[in-house]
């Protein structure tokens, strides 16, 4: 008994050593990232456009840095983002091809919404037609393989809506959080 006591002491011991680190290393990111109530996040542009476009298209790997080093702090943190190496020529429209990028990403996310609602509305009503199909039969003493198939479509259906609301949309979500922060941030452009 003694022994299990110990255990589970060392335990909740452990448990409280990873709380406290995770706690830290946020903190401790914070720190370091905020300046005047913003994190900034500086790029330093070795490639500005992509090079199989014709100057409207920006180099992916600069929104994957960005979105890597956001990516560590909370999505209610504003950021800035300082792109370094930036032609004094570009300067200008570099800010508005980074905010028309989040732009479309944002209507993906929302098309995504409007989708998964749209799906998860017909697996509840395909659902509930089944199921209710199924009862009306059982409730007749139809005992037979087609009452079993209605019952599994049924009840899919509805574990499929569920899976669409609880697990789906909240990725979504978060997706529009994380892009909105982007869309938000302040771009400023260095030589």
């Amino acid at each position: 008994m003694k022994k299990g006591k110990i255990a589970a002491k060392r335990m909740k011991e452990l448990k409280q050593a990873i709380r406290d680190q995770e706690r830290k290393n946020t903190v401790d990111a914070l720190k370091n990232e905020l300046i005047n109530g913003k994190a900034e996040i500086h790029v330093n542009v070795d490639e500005l456009y992509n090079p199989l476009s014709f100057r409207n298209v920006l180099n992916d790997d600069i929104f994957d840095y960005i979105e890597t080093r956001a990516n560590l702090l909370p999505s209610m943190v504003p950021l800035r983002v300082i792109l370094h190496g930036v032609p004094h020529g570009e300067q200008s429209s570099v800010p508005t091809l980074v905010m028309q990028h989040y732009q479309s990403v944002m209507q993906d996310h929302l098309w995504d919404k409007r989708s998964n609602t749209y799906k998860m509305l017909s697996m509840i009503l395909i659902g509930v037609l089944f199921l209710g199909a199924y009862i009306i039969l059982a409730v007749n003493r139809e005992d037979s393989l087609f009452l079993e198939i209605l019952s599994i479509i049924g009840s899919f259906s509805l574990w499929e809506a569920a899976n669409c609301y609880l697990v789906e949309r909240r990725d979504i979500r978060r997706a529009l959080m994380e892009t909105a922060q982007f869309l938000t941030m302040e771009i400023i452009c260095k030589e």
